[in-house]
């Protein structure tokens, strides 16, 4: 866990970065092949991290993590630029408008997650963490779908800002109704499966998963 959160979060956001940039290129099909890229690395990884008897948690995230970062480094050949710190000044300069914001709401929902955390941590101990990470396995594939759901509907609400206004608030509110139905739909479906899927997936943590489920979901 302090892997994931501190050292490795600059890949991940290259990662997602990219995302956005291909999507909102026009080339969604350099986006899938991107993700893929960080899952056959990081299948393979894994296969001999096993092969050859490395199966601590340090070997398993080291493979999750050096896979993120062969994928952010790919995502620079896919789209035939490199790295250019003397332009970045500027380019926050002139993109100010949209690069700020899109920058202080990354830093907050991260922050408010992470302290949220730390502060549980510290009034309720490291056993009530365990039970909102293990809640997050559980709920995982949300995940999915909302961070897909939004390295699409960014770039599609800009074009529709700029081509039909008039039908954004329409499509974002469907979007959003959409989202809740499938987060209401997939936390039930786990609390009506709990019992077998839950000690399936988190082991002995589904007892403390049970209280946390629904607020978390």
């Amino acid at each position: 866990t302090g892997v994931q959160t501190c050292a490795l979060p600059i890949c991940i956001f290259i990662q997602d970065s990219w995302r956005f940039v291909f999507f909102a290129d026009g080339r969604p099909q350099l986006s899938a092949a991107n993700d893929l890229i960080w899952t056959v690395v990081q299948a393979l990884l894994t296969v001999v991290a096993f092969t050859t008897g490395h199966t601590s948690l340090l070997w398993l995230t080291a493979t999750w993590g050096v896979a993120a970062w062969v994928a952010a480094g790919a995502g620079f050949v896919q789209f035939g630029c490199g790295i250019a710190p003397r332009g970045a000044a500027s380019w926050v300069k002139q993109h100010r408008d949209l690069a700020l914001r899109y920058a202080a709401d990354v830093l907050t929902l991260l922050g408010v997650a992470q302290l949220g955390l730390y502060g549980l941590g510290i009034l309720t101990g490291l056993a009530a963490v365990g039970s909102i990470r293990a809640a997050q396995v559980l709920l995982g594939p949300l995940t999915f779908i909302t961070l897909g759901g939004s390295i699409i509907i960014i770039p599609e609400g800009v074009r529709l800002r700029a081509r039909a206004p008039e039908r954004l608030k329409v499509v974002l509110a469907s979007y959003s109704a959409t989202m809740v139905v499938i987060s209401i739909a997939w936390v039930t479906l786990v609390g009506l499966l709990g019992g077998q899927l839950g000690r399936r997936v988190v082991g002995q943590n589904w007892n403390g998963v049970k209280s946390v489920l629904i607020p978390v979901g």
